[in-house]
């Protein structure tokens, strides 16, 4: 696998992300050296990506899908789950000597000792309902915007991934389509790369160990990587069809 691949493999990943504005190409070009230079683990080539576009509001559309079906927040679930929470909750997810600091703001009596939940509970008792909104709501911005940037390394590592996927992909294609390889193994069996159907799915499962002629199995088997993020499934070689 060489940095033509990898290069190629980049591209066609962070094209799909988006923003409120565009981001730059020339950010993303610039990063690409560093990229190159990262791909021994996608922790470190993840690392690259997300400093790269980390003023950026961005999202990864591709992400949604999988992240509900392995469990992961997206930046939708995050938005959905903070705007659910009561004042309460918003105010129980900030430290005791935050509380303390908001109480002598707003003129809010202490008791000896105060805990989280006395503290929140003098804060909620001296607050009007309606100014409790008010009270909360940067304390709630600064939360979503903290479980964001959380998500987004998780995306980044991700795509480190799915870029080194696409990338090793390019090659092992390149590689099958040997004319001498073909002459000796004309046939392709497919391989399902998981256990469950997190690991790939069950698009990819039917084709579990089906071997064809390499011209067959060109119109028959999905592309890999295919479209789950996930996917680990590969091509072996076979001397003849079965």
């Amino acid at each position: 696998m060489t940095d033509t691949h990898l290069e190629f493999a980049y591209w066609s990943v962070v094209k799909d992300l988006e923003a409120p504005a565009d981001i730059p190409v020339s950010r993303l070009n610039a990063a690409l050296p560093e990229f190159l230079g990262s791909t021994g683990t996608s922790a470190k080539a993840g690392a690259v990506i997300y400093n790269c576009l980390s003023d950026i509001a961005w999202d990864w559309p591709a992400w949604n899908s999988f992240a509900v079906k392995v469990g992961y927040d997206s930046l939708q679930s995050i938005a959905t789950s903070i705007a659910k929470m009561r004042p309460a909750e918003i105010l129980k997810s900030l430290p005791v000597a935050e509380l303390k600091q908001l109480c002598l703001t707003r003129n809010v009596e202490q008791v000896p000792r105060a805990t989280k939940d006395s503290l929140v509970a003098a804060l909620l008792k001296a607050t009007g309902k309606d100014a409790i909104q008010d009270m909360v709501l940067p304390f709630r911005r600064n939360l979503q915007e903290a479980q964001n940037q959380k998500c987004r390394k998780q995306m980044c590592f991700h795509m480190a991934s799915r870029i080194l996927n696409v990338a090793y992909n390019i090659h092992r294609y390149e590689q099958l389509n040997d004319p001498e390889l073909l002459t000796l193994r004309p046939c392709w069996r497919f391989v399902w790369g998981g256990s469950t159907d997190i690991d790939a799915p069950k698009s990819c499962r039917k084709f579990n160990n089906k071997t064809l002629p390499h011209y067959e199995a060109k119109q028959v088997f999905p592309s890999l990587p295919c479209g789950y993020l996930k996917c680990g499934c590969h091509i072996a070689v076979e001397g003849g069809h079965s």
